[in-house]
């Protein structure tokens, strides 16, 4: 797990007359030289920039976004920031960037029972989505991924030391996505997805809009159905007239009023989750929702925590602690919106 680094008070702040508020700062070495083209984004969003020949960026800063702050240059460590209210505090104008520690691995070269191509496909079916979507999706650097596979419990790993830049012709982005880990158990020895039962990815994403023609907006919108990021604002919104989704506690209907509660506090939308008790469920569940989404798609959501807070985007702090399965977890990144997706 990478640290996050409270690092901005070496961030230099200006906030003008239309309450716009702009980041500013240079990045540099340890140094001081200036380090140009480095990558200043909100994960999971298209608010980004690199900075200058001079280590120079400028950013508007959206207010009340849960998103961290990453800050990358090839070669270096990258630096988590999550603590935005930090942002006006100081006044002081360089985030110094430490090199990666040079270390050599051994290359231990396994004679394995998959080929490359074989471990490729099965890499692209589970990262990048259905066959008909990811056929529109170019990882430009595949070549920098590496795979494994351990025999003794039939998990497929993936790894990738540098950011994985994967040209999406299906929706129109470029979405440069820094592969934290990845990994698929199997129920046999094999890569086929009817012997998967279980996958998990996780990573940091920059999307930068690169093709915004009528077919793309029609296929942002589809994606945009049923999606993590449209449950989490029809929740935030607390309109239950809107019968977009219905919540289930096991197979009855439930009022989604007594089992989340809405509140707006500092302008973001803080949630209470009602613990349901049940017999043999784990201590650390709190609540164990199904969800039908249009009267047709079905999927469940299991709630690890008594509170979360949304933001204006939909965005919420406990993503580690709010697990989703069935229709709304088959979409994958061929399919993956920016986080400020029609805002």
């Amino acid at each position: 797990m990478k640290s996050f680094y409270t690092c901005l008070f070496l961030l230099l702040i200006s906030i003008s007359y239309s309450q716009d508020i702009i980041l500013k700062g240079k990045i540099l070495d340890e140094n001081k030289s200036p380090l140009p083209g480095a990558n200043v984004y909100f994960e999971g969003t298209t608010i980004g920039t690199i900075t200058d020949v001079n280590g120079y960026f400028e950013l508007k800063l959206v207010s009340d976004i849960n998103s961290i702050l990453v800050i990358s240059y090839i070669g270096y460590e990258d630096i988590f920031i999550n603590d935005h209210s930090v942002f006006l505090k100081e006044k002081i104008h360089g985030v110094y960037l430490q090199p990666k520690a040079e270390t050599l691995q051994e290359v231990v070269v396994k004679s394995h029972y998959f080929s490359r191509k074989q471990f490729l496909t099965a890499f692209k079916e589970n990262f990048i989505g259905k066959k008909k979507t990811w056929k529109e999706c170019t990882i430009v650097n595949e070549d920098d991924l590496y795979f494994d596979y351990d025999y003794s419990n039939n998990t497929f790993i993936a790894k990738c030391d540098e950011p994985l830049i994967i040209n999406n012709n299906h929706l129109g982005y470029q979405v440069i996505y820094k592969l934290e880990d990845f990994e698929v158990k199997f129920a046999t020895k094999s890569l086929s997805s009817s012997q998967m039962f279980r996958s998990f990815y996780s990573g940091f994403s920059r999307f930068i809009d690169i093709d915004k023609n009528q077919k793309k907006i029609k296929r942002r919108q589809k994606a945009y159905e049923n999606s993590t990021l449209q449950f989490f604002r029809w929740i935030s919104k607390g309109d239950w007239t809107d019968k977009s989704y219905r919540l289930f506690d096991g197979s009855w209907m439930i009022d989604p009023d007594l089992y989340l509660k809405v509140a707006l506090e500092n302008n973001v939308y803080k949630i209470s989750v009602t613990n349901i008790e049940k017999d043999f469920k784990p201590k650390r569940i709190v609540s164990e929702l199904n969800i039908l989404y249009q009267k047709r798609q079905q999927s469940k959501v299991i709630f690890q925590t008594n509170e979360f807070t949304i933001d204006k985007f939909g965005l919420n702090t406990q993503i580690e602690h709010i697990y989703f399965s069935g229709d709304m977890m088959k979409k994958k990144i061929s399919e993956l919106l920016p986080a400020d997706y029609g805002m």
